[in-house]
């Protein structure tokens, strides 16, 4: 039987665009189970509720909201000083951090914590206390990182998640923590850590049995208890540089630990980690053993049977690989392709707590659609949205905007250009703020007083070429600068600082061939570089070895059209990497396992037109317009990343570039490798 009493709620409560609003309200809930003889009379345990809900609902309402909002954090703190730790992998089909803590969270969201109450009375506490210390052999089973199991289904549904908790409560409760669950999200935090780090109490002892198969990872937990006010345990696998796991064991008191079979002499533990060779015994015992005393695990030694202890095998190389790379062949983490940085431009937009349907979307990869979104092209309104962009140049964004101002303005007078409004901006006061930014060694910055970048020197020469000024410019200066920031291996660092990505190697070869002096650098060693970064799964990554990234695959193909190199590579492979990008929403993403973004539609659709395989994604190109449209913003024009979010240029410019690909309204057509319409470029037009 339960009772539950909450604060009303308005019928309605408008929210301005834009603007985010706390609306507070309460509810309490108790519960109870009734025995045989509770349900034949349920009026004195309904009475006994209802004064308690309410007594309860009393209390809150006269407590102040930030009290309540420090309680809680207070309470999640505490829950959380029990932690676990599962290092990243990028192996396909693997259990992975995010997923845990999703599942930790839904676990002690729907677990109450009465040790955490403040007003929870001290006899109860201490009952609850005493009882989840009865937890011998809490946990006793195989470490619960196994995958795929019950336990880590996919999840879309609430019902999915009642039932994955049921399952993981049931298996906790069947493996020696009933007592610990008792005391509700405080014993389970326990509990659930104990089950990732195949970990049980025992009489003054804790005992780790992860198996070899677990160790090719680092592992850690911290926070377990042992003992009654003694001291808390913490444990890691590291692995060496010759691939072979160990531990690191500490302790925030006197505590003692030993290896497989416990045949050394006990170690005395401490804040600062000791190392703990990994021993393997046959037959398999636990691995790890700390206690409260050192005499407990010498006489432990004498209980543990085994006919041999070995040290911890070393593990293949290619396994490691799989985990950091998601390819035995290896590989390294990629940078951040540049558009990042206009997420960082427009932070404020996005709420401070992640809703319910936000925390899903990123679970499963993927968005829902709004029924109520736009189906047409908001042709009209794109352009108000770019105009109104530049004329606030008092605005917070188009401040905060000033070190990337010059390709911000690429991709205004771009988008005005395709949408066929041309004269939508200034033109002349635009050529002239670029003539501001031009730099003493003839390249481009971003913005007047920053310094030169091979990314805005392409951006200040594919505008000058659609308001047709590039003539009232030295262009031998310019292809100086851009020659300057070549490598000896054929790269290209972004300015003085000399960064290498594939990304400068596009702008470079892409300025030069729009002002005719392709000619200055050494192409043959330019191709050299960017076919070195040419992955075995068709992508293309920053460096060599890098993983593979469509913006990375936009700018390496870029590359080798415009130095007519493309048969150097593999189409299909490229293009069938590419195909796979699209998600189930319609939307394309950047590399496998994120979320859908309106970019992609063009540094994606753009790559399989250069390639010749654009007609591959024809049979799902109507799913891809439905998202496109989707991400408009049918109040103030513009893009957003996905739908819902707010609009800015940069994915404005590539919504509307993708919709002029694929053909589906009325708007200039775009060339795939300069991302300008045709009619600008003229015979310099490539694809």
């Amino acid at each position: 039987m339960a009772a539950v009493i909450c604060s009303s709620a308005p019928g309605e409560y408008i929210v301005a665009r834009k603007r985010e609003e706390t609306l507070r309200f309460v509810c309490v809930v108790e519960q109870r189970e009734l025995s045989s003889n509770m349900a034949m009379d349920t009026k004195p345990v309904l009475s006994d509720l209802s004064k308690k809900v309410i007594s309860d609902f009393s209390r809150l309402n006269n407590m102040a909201p930030l009290a309540i909002d420090t309680e809680h954090e207070n309470a999640w703190k505490k829950l959380n000083m029990v932690t676990f730790y599962l290092s990243p992998s990028k192996a396909p089909n693997v259990l992975n951090g995010g997923q845990i803590n999703a599942t930790k969270y839904i676990l002690m969201s729907n677990t109450k914590a009465p040790l955490l109450e403040e007003s929870f009375p001290e006899d109860k506490r201490k009952a609850l206390e005493l009882s989840s210390r009865r937890n011998e052999r809490c946990y006793s089973e195989h470490s619960t990182l196994l995958y795929p199991s019950k336990l880590w289904h996919d999840w879309t549904h609430v019902e999915d998640l009642l039932r994955m908790a049921d399952i993981w409560i049931l298996t906790l409760e069947k493996r020696g923590c009933a007592a610990m669950l008792k005391s509700g999200a405080t014993g389970l935090a326990q509990a659930f850590t104990l089950s990732l780090s195949g970990a049980s109490y025992h009489d003054s002892h804790l005992e780790v049995s992860l198996s070899v198969s677990d160790l090719h990872r680092e592992i850690a937990f911290g926070g377990l208890p042992i003992g009654v006010g003694v001291g808390d345990a913490s444990a890691r696998v590291r692995i060496d540089d010759e691939n072979t796991p160990y531990f690191e064991v500490s302790a925030t008191g006197t505590l003692y630990a030993c290896g497989g079979g416990c045949l050394a002499e006990p170690i005395t533990l401490g804040r600062t980690p000791t190392k703990l060779d990994i021993k393997i015994t046959n037959p398999e015992t636990a691995i790890l053993y700390i206690a409260t005393s050192r005499k407990h695990l010498e006489q432990l030694r004498s209980t543990i049977h085994v006919s041999e202890v070995m040290s911890a095998p070393a593990h293949e190389s290619q396994l490691l690989a799989l985990h950091r790379h998601g390819s035995a062949m290896g590989g390294l983490p990629m940078w951040f392709w540049f558009f990042l940085i206009s997420h960082r431009i427009y932070p404020y937009y996005r709420p401070a707590d992640m809703s319910f349907a936000g925390f899903l979307d990123i679970a499963r990869k993927d968005v829902d659609i709004p029924a109520n979104a736009p189906k047409d092209l908001l042709a009209t309104l794109h352009t108000e949205f770019i105009t109104n962009y530049e004329k606030n140049k008092d605005s917070y964004e188009y401040i905060m905007a000033e070190p990337l101002r010059l390709s911000g303005i690429y991709w205004c007078v771009s988008a005005v250009s395709i949408l066929k409004k041309p004269d939508a901006l200034s033109r002349d006061a635009i050529v002239e703020y670029i003539r501001e930014c031009q730099r003493g060694d003839g390249g481009f910055a971003p913005a007047t007083h920053h310094d030169s970048h091979l990314l805005h020197t392409l951006s200040a020469v594919q505008i000058l070429i659609m308001f047709e000024a590039l003539d009232s410019f030295d262009l031998d200066s310019i292809a100086s600068y851009v020659r300057g920031l070549q490598n000896e291996d054929g790269s290209f660092g972004g300015d003085v600082s000399n960064e290498v990505d594939t990304r400068f190697s596009f702008c470079a070869v892409a300025t030069l061939y729009l002002i005719n002096r392709l000619h200055v650098i050494d192409v043959e060693k330019a191709v050299k570089y960017v076919l070195s970064c040419y992955n075995f799964d068709g992508g293309f990554g920053t460096r060599p070895g890098s993983e593979s990234h469509a913006g990375q695959v936009y700018c390496c193909l870029g590359t080798l059209c415009i130095t007519r190199r493309l048969e150097s590579i593999d189409r299909d492979r490229t293009a069938e990497w590419l195909a796979q990008r699209q998600c189930a929403s319609g939307g394309l993403n950047g590399r496998p396992e994120k979320l859908p973004d309106v970019c992609y539609s063009w540094w994606v659709l753009a790559s399989l037109a250069m390639l010749g395989r654009l007609h591959w994604v024809d049979k799902a190109s109507e799913a891809m317009i439905k998202f496109i449209y989707a991400c408009q913003d049918d109040e103030t024009g513009g893009f957003s990343d996905r739908p819902g979010d707010c609009a800015d240029p940069f994915h404005t410019l590539f919504g509307v570039a993708g919709l002029s690909l694929l053909g589906t309204e009325n708007l200039s057509p775009v060339d795939a490798v300069f991302c300008m319409p045709k009619s600008t470029l003229k015979e310099k037009s490539l694809c």
